[in-house]
């Protein structure tokens, strides 16, 4: 969005075993609001979320976690709010 801001303009979230996370959005197409953040999804909480197409149709909309090592599970719960 910025591509001349310097990475003293970033903003890091450190997640465990996530070495990072990406979406396709998040928010509103008006502001990008912090609580609405896609980090939000896999932060433990249920009173928090990733939120994407406020205003609009989320078909499309994409959230990828990458992992710092392959991880062997049995199950994943997604919670819809």
């Amino acid at each position: 969005m910025f591509p001349d801001a310097g990475d003293d303009a970033a903003t890091t979230v450190e997640l465990g075993c996530i070495d990072s996370i990406q979406a396709s959005g998040y928010g509103n197409p008006i502001s990008y609001t912090p609580e609405d953040r896609p980090a939000n999804a896999v932060d433990g909480s249920l009173r928090t979320a990733w939120t994407v197409a406020a205003f609009s149709e989320a078909v499309g909309e994409r959230l990828r976690l990458r992992l710092d090592e392959p991880v062997r599970t049995d199950r994943v719960e997604l919670v819809q709010k």
